[in-house]
Order: C-alpha cells, then sequence, then structure tokens
C-alpha cells in the first residue's frame, strides 16, 4: 500500500528500479451500452501511415514471450493486422485511456498485496549522424486497488543495440539515470508532489496517460509525458536526449510488424495491465475496465488500426483475466474490456471489422461529437476516426466561434471509409430589444437551446435555412416569430430583435356630453386626451395607478384608481355626472328647519349649506313660532344658490286672537248642539 512512510517509500522506490510504462490523451469516454462481439471488434488503419523505414521479408510474432496468461494484457498494437499481415506507422503522440468502474487485485508473493500498474509503453526512434537510436519509454500509473490511491512514474531504457546502456550524457529530465546489480543504465522519476498525484480515486473514474514526441529549438529529441486523473492534465517530466543536436529529423513512436528492434523486442505500442514492478504477478480479483489506445495521426487521435489483448515488452504480469475487445454502440469508441475470468491471448480487432469515418471541413481547429456523447477533438481541417459499424449522428464544434455544427447521420459499415466533406461559414445572430432573460433559437431543426448574451454563432454548410425565435421573458416576444436566410460561401449577420407584449387597455366613458374632450393619465404610459367615448393604451403586465380629471362640470365617482394586467387586456367604466350645486344662506331662528323636495335639514347655528344636484327643487323653511315659509328654486352645477329669506316672520297677536275666537265659537256650537237635542225627548 501507498503511503507517505518512509518504509512504503522504499517500496516503492524498488519498484521504480525495474517497472516499464507510458501515456496519451483525449476528451473522456462514455462507457455505457458496450456491444461486445465474440469473434473480436471492428476496427480500421485506413488513416495509418506506412513507412519502409523498416521494411523486410518477415514478420514478427507476438507470441515470443507470452502464449497464455499470466502476462501482460490490455491493449497492444503489434503492427499486425488479419492473419498476421503487418503494416508499421509511427506518431508524434500517443494516448491511453483507462476507464474504471472497479477494479481489485492480488499479489500473494509481493509486499503489496494489492498494487498494481497499468502502462503505456511505447518505442522512440530518431537518427543522428546516420546512426538509429531505439528507447523505450514508459509512462506509469501505480494503483493500491485497496485503497485506490495512485501515484504516477516513468522509465526510459536503450534498446539501441543487444548491449546498449544509457548515462548522464544520454538524457536529462525531472528523473535519474541510475543502474543496479540486476539491470543496466535506465532514467526513472517516480512524481511527487504534483496536482492528481498520490490522490485517492473515487469509482467510476478515468485515467489518461499521455506522451509526446518532439523536438527542443536546438534540435535535441524530447518526450513529454502526461497524465490526468480528473484534476486536469499535469506534465510532471520532459526527458531530452542532449547528446543530439541540430537533427533535421523529428523523433516519432515506431509501430512495426516486419522486425523486431535491435535489442530484439517490439516496435509496438501497448497500454496494459501488470504486476506493481519487479517483474512481478498480479491477479484479477474483481474488474470492469476498459483501456483504449490512440495515435495522433496528425489531425485527431485515433484508435489503433489493429490490437492484441497482451503486450510483451514488460515482465509485470496479470492472470485471471478475460481481455475482449467491443466498442460502445452510442459513441463507437472502440476498446477492450477487462474482466474477470480464465482467458485467452490473441488478437481482439484488427481493421477490417471497424469502419473509419473521414470528416473534412474548413474549421481548422474543432471537435467531433458521436451521437452527442464521445468527443474527438481535431487541428487541421480534418478527422480520421475509427468506430464501430452502425449509424451515428455526426456534430463539429467550433473552438474559435464556440458554434455546433449538424452534420446528419453517417451510416458506417465494417471495413470502409465514409467521407463527409462540409465547408462551414460562420453565422452570427444578434439579439435587440430583450432587457432581461434567455432567448431560443431553432435554425432547421437545430436549437440552440438558452442563450444568454445579445450573439449567438453557429456554423452551416452552403444552403437555404429557416428559423424560428422564442424567448422565457414573458413580457416579450419576437418582433418576427419566423424567418430565413441563404448560406452562400460566406460570412453572415442576421439581426432579430424583440418587442414587449402588449395589452389593451381600455377606458371607456359615459355621461358626458357628445364631443366633449376627456383625458386618463396611466402612469409610466403618460396621458391621452379624446373625444371619443373610448381611451386605449397598450401596456405590458404589471400595476398601473391612473388619474381621470373632471370636466368642466362633471367628474367620475373617483378621480383616482388603479388596475393588474396579466397576460390579458382590461376595459374600464367610466360613468362622469354633473357636479353638485348648493342652497346656501343663513336663517332666524337658527334651529329652523328645511324641507327640500321633502328632505328635511336643520339649520346649523342658524347656517345652513346644502349639497345638491343640479335641477329644480320645492323648498319649506318652519320654526315653532313663526310663519312657514316656501319657495322653488334651481340648482346649477358648481352653482350656489342664495334664498331671499333670512329669518321667518312670527305669528301676530291679533291672529291669535282670532284663533281663540274661532275656538270659542266652535266650542258654544258644540254645547247647543247638545241642549237641542235633549229638548226633542
Amino acid at each position: 500500500m501507498i503511503s507517505n512512510t518512509k518504509k512504503d517509500r522504499i517500496i516503492l522506490v524498488l519498484f521504480v528500479i525495474v517497472v516499464l510504462t507510458v501515456s496519451s490523451i483525449i476528451l473522456p469516454y462514455d462507457n455505457s451500452n458496450l456491444a461486445q462481439n465474440a469473434q473480436g471488434i471492428q476496427a480500421t488503419q485506413a488513416s495509418v501511415a506506412t513507412s519502409s523505414q523498416y521494411l523486410i521479408d518477415q514478420q514478427v510474432n507476438p507470441f515470443l514471450n507470452y502464449a497464455g496468461e499470466p502476462a501482460p494484457m490490455g491493449i497492444a498494437d503489434y503492427g499486425l493486422g488479419y492473419n498476421g499481415l503487418p503494416y508499421n506507422y509511427s506518431a508524434k503522440s500517443f494516448l491511453g485511456i483507462i476507464n474504471i468502474s472497479y477494479l481489485s487485485t492480488f499479489s500473494p508473493n509481493s509486499s503489496v498485496l494489492n498494487n498494481m500498474t497499468f502502462q503505456l509503453n511505447l518505442n522512440l526512434i530518431f537518427t543522428y549522424q546516420g546512426i538509429g537510436y531505439d528507447y523505450w519509454v514508459q509512462n506509469v500509473a501505480y494503483l493500491n486497488t485497496s485503497d485506490n490511491q495512485i501515484l504516477f512514474l516513468d522509465n526510459i531504457w536503450n534498446l539501441s543495440g543487444p548491449n546498449a546502456v544509457m548515462s548522464n550524457s544520454s538524457v536529462t529530465g525531472s528523473g535519474t539515470v541510475v543502474s543496479s546489480a540486476s539491470s543496466a543504465f535506465y532514467y526513472y522519476l517516480a512524481v511527487d508532489s504534483l496536482k492528481g498525484n498520490n490522490m485517492t480515486l473515487a469509482y467510476p473514474t478515468t485515467i489518461y496517460l499521455k506522451m509526446n514526441a518532439t523536438q527542443t529549438s536546438s534540435g535535441m529529441p524530447e518526450v513529454t509525458f502526461l497524465y490526468d486523473d480528473g484534476f486536469g492534465w499535469v506534465v510532471y517530466d520532459h526527458a531530452i536526449f542532449h547528446f543530439v543536436t541540430k537533427s533535421r529529423i523529428a523523433p516519432v513512436f515506431n509501430v512495426d510488424g516486419y522486425s523486431y528492434n535491435p535489442f530484439g523486442t517490439y516496435y509496438d505500442a501497448e497500454l496494459i495491465m501488470g504486476g506493481p514492478g519487479n517483474s512481478s504477478q498480479t491477479e484479477v480479483m474483481n474488474s470492469s475496465v476498459l483501456l483504449s489506445l490512440q495515435f495522433f495521426n496528425g489531425f485527431n487521435y485515433q484508435s489503433v488500426p489493429s490490437a492484441y489483448n497482451f503486450g510483451s515488452d514488460t515482465a509485470e504480469t496479470i492472470s485471471n483475466v478475460v481481455a475482449n475487445g467491443v466498442y460502445d454502440t452510442t459513441s463507437g469508441l472502440v476498446s477492450v474490456n477487462i474482466s474477470k475470468g480464465q482467458g485467452a491471448t490473441g488478437q481482439v480487432y484488427y481493421a477490417e471489422q471497424l469502419a473509419v469515418l473521414h470528416i473534412v471541413t474548413n474549421i481548422y481547429h474543432g471537435a467531433v461529437y458521436i451521437n452527442n456523447t464521445n468527443s474527438t477533438s481535431f487541428l487541421g481541417g480534418q478527422a480520421y476516426l475509427t468506430l464501430g459499424p452502425g449509424t451515428y449522428s455526426i456534430v463539429i464544434y467550433n473552438y474559435l466561434t464556440k458554434a455546433f455544427s449538424n452534420l446528419g447521420n453517417v451510416s458506417l459499415k465494417s471495413g470502409q471509409t465514409s467521407t463527409i466533406s462540409r465547408d462551414l461559414y460562420p453565422i452570427e445572430f444578434l439579439e435587440s430589444g430583450l432587457p432581461t432573460g434567455v432567448w431560443y433559437l431553432n435554425v432547421s431543426t437545430a436549437g440552440s437551446g438558452p442563450i444568454n448574451g445579445s450573439k449567438y454563432g453557429l456554423d452551416l454548410q452552403n444552403g437555404t435555412y429557416n428559423y424560428t425565435l422564442y424567448t422565457s421573458n414573458k413580457n416579450y416576444r419576437p418582433a418576427n416569430l419566423t424567418g430565413s436566410f441563404v448560406v452562400n460561401g460566406t460570412a453572415l449577420e442576421i439581426s432579430v430583435s424583440f418587442v414587449p407584449i402588449l395589452y389593451d387597455v381600455s377606458f371607456i366613458e359615459s355621461g358626458l356630453p357628445a364631443g366633449t374632450k376627456w383625458s386618463v393619465t396611466l402612469n409610466g404610459e403618460g396621458t391621452l386626451i379624446s373625444t371619443n367615448k373610448t381611451i386605449l393604451f397598450m401596456v405590458t403586465n404589471g400595476t398601473y395607478g391612473y388619474v381621470i380629471p373632471r370636466v368642466d362640470s362633471y367628474a367620475p365617482p373617483s378621480s383616482i384608481g388603479s388596475l393588474s394586467v396579466n397576460g390579458t387586456g382590461l376595459m374600464e367604466q367610466v360613468i362622469f355626472s354633473l357636479l353638485d350645486g348648493y342652497l346656501s344662506g343663513s336663517i332666524l331662528p337658527r334651529d329652523a328647519s328645511i324641507l327640500v323636495n321633502g328632505t328635511l335639514y336643520k339649520a346649523s347655528n342658524g347656517n345652513y349649506n346644502i349639497s345638491l344636484s343640479p335641477g329644480y327643487y320645492s323648498v319649506k323653511i318652519s320654526a315653532q313660532g313663526y310663519l312657514n315659509y316656501s319657495t322653488n328654486v334651481t340648482v346649477s352645477s358648481l352653482n350656489v344658490t342664495h334664498l331671499p329669506i333670512t329669518s321667518l316672520e312670527r305669528e301676530s297677536n291679533y291672529s291669535l286672537l282670532i284663533e281663540i275666537l274661532v275656538l270659542l265659537l266652535l266650542f258654544i256650537g258644540g254645547i247647543w248642539s247638545m241642549i237641542r237635542a235633549k229638548r226633542r225627548r
């Protein structure tokens, strides 16, 4: 188990002295929906560049070192296709992809019982002063399958001849050239405190190992070692062969099925699983691991054209492994699946079983998306993808314009190369009018997803396109819901706009004489004046206050109010009526009663001010001990009408005497009638 203790560090260093490994790069892999072919899966070598550098009349035998398990199990390209037909190619970069769903190993003869290694092993070749050189380079992930702790390291071995060695004058980097009693001089580095190193992994996880062959500015061959275990890419070593200067021939990684290297091993590329070092063996207790090996073909990383399920150059081995070729039916990605069981060494796929998709475009730097899952970056306007046979949707992403382009569907057949050639032109939509909220654009069935800014770009091939617009802001709508444009070999800018969604708010008056000018003020919308019965505002959703002033002698019941618009129009009835006039004055006695059209009012301390609707009224004023006063008046709107009387007339004594006399006569008449009635009896 790897830890920070001194004892475990010593064990790790002992392992580093003998282990062999290497690495490569690509985007994360979707390992869902794997379709396994019992006879091996299908791959292609259509984009492999053939070289004649090592051509001889023979082919290598990959089974010389390992005819069965235990062996370094995984994925390896020996340069051998169908029926062992040899081929060769070189590449400046290789990428190893390790997808782990779960993994458990056990090494009974090791002090680190649950440790194992993933090794990316390559042959670096270059020529200097007419002499050919071959170095075996390894990028290694050292994993404790008990606690999932991971450590990275590299090795370089000189295989330029049977007795070749290495010295400090050969290679420099972050590592060291050393020797041991059991091996010749070699270069090694165990990574220390770098991002993603000596970390505990959480499954499922993906580990990427990558190596690049380059030259320094002074022409020295250089190997760059990289890894990514979920914390981003880390370049952890630059190994420079500084005995070479001003070389015009850049170094490459070589795969050759025609011949063995000068040391007698293989010109192969391997991504394998093995023991924890020092020629150790381990055993799979449980496993769900996918391994993918890819080379850089000048445009993109592409799966190796043919593959065996074991390597031959390292002494670290593993057993109880079933390694079968598979491809993801969704993404088409080619891999080798590592599971537990009694397996056999052999070829797992070759070119004639797979298909190649060749994409040609005027987009220099982009990415190809297969069924919206697996993506492969490319440079130079082309991409070659080795995929399982099937039908796939192809989308291109342009790193420059940040735009996606749908190239449609393609059906791939085993052993065939299908080419999609599309020139794409940048189309930019410029939006205006939308203050907040996202908007959406559909161009000929290709949806945009939510757009937060005022610009949206996509790349399209020549043709005529229709589009529709919509927005999540319920207060706005497109000025034009649909539109069309033509792409004809050039970039386009298309302006689109959004406008507020407006609803009718109608104020309808009654009560005013025909032709009377009246007005309504709606907050935020201003004042409208009309001589018609209706005043119309067009407004967005919201709450609005309003003011309706009086018109001459007319006014509504209330001159202020508010209304709320929520997705529908409104109608407000405004009923004008004449304003009241006043019957006003003073009267004595101070407590006199005033009867107006039968309604009683009381003077207050002799004063009265009665509000009356315009019209004709009968008025009667009365008080105890006073003569009544009656009259008729006309009250006008907003006018004050005064009565021509300020005091009532008292009743006189003569009048009182007459009243007493009348009562007395009535009394006497009553008595006389009673007397006459008695005499008749």
